[in-house]
């Protein structure tokens, strides 16, 4: 057998076992979407070991929005627009799963929605009012994508038809901390001891809101 023969008749055989894994993996399939859950380890250890059946379970979030957050001396005209990391079913989307609304307010702006792949934007029916903080919300659970994933977190953001906006913190203060810790503390002892063990710990009452 010359070398070229040789050459061929290893190809060949390579050709052969390929075929063959191949058919004994379809073979082995799973039927069903639920067999998958126990069978898919044995049919294809190789595959997707966390979604066997390519199934969308990723919901996506908001990752850039219009104006910016903390953006200042925005037009009255101004439109909100929102970008996410997944395409977004614009029936999830009104007045309540994306607010725009000026801060301190409880009522959203009233307006309209439109949408391109993962890009909302919202148009209000009336211009802005001068000198006003507003904000972007998005909650939790409220916008979805096409595969019915909802957004795991919310979202917020601020922006100013007039100057600078206050910085907004949050923080926990030492108070919380103390107060967290008396079911541990009074644990076993009298209701009674209760009011002295909180007197001890000094809590400021109105730390607790924060």
């Amino acid at each position: 057998m010359n070398k070229l023969t040789h050459a061929v008749a290893i190809g060949l055989a390579g050709v052969m076992m390929m075929a063959g894994a191949l058919m004994g993996t379809i073979g082995a399939l799973p039927q069903s979407a639920e067999a998958a859950d126990t069978d898919f380890a044995i049919w294809n250890p190789c595959w997707w070991q966390d979604n066997p059946w390519g199934r969308d379970d990723k919901a996506g979030s908001v990752n850039m929005v219009n104006p910016k957050d903390g953006a200042s001396g925005q037009p009255v005209t101004s439109r909100v627009g929102l970008t996410f990391t997944d395409q977004v079913d614009l029936a999830s989307v009104d007045l309540s799963t994306v607010i725009v609304r000026r801060r301190g307010a409880l009522a959203p702006l009233p307006g309209r929605f439109s949408h391109q792949t993962g890009i909302v934007n919202f148009w209000p029916d009336a211009p802005l009012a001068p000198n006003a903080v507003y904000e972007v919300l998005v909650p939790a659970g409220g916008v979805r994508d096409y595969a019915g994933n909802a957004t795991p977190t919310g979202f917020s953001s601020l922006f100013s038809t007039g100057g600078a906006i206050p910085y907004r913190m949050r923080f926990c203060s030492p108070s919380i901390k103390a107060f967290h810790a008396l079911p541990t503390i009074i644990e076993g002892s009298m209701l009674s001891d209760a009011v002295a063990v909180l007197a001890t710990l000094n809590v400021i009452a109105g730390e607790l809101d924060r």
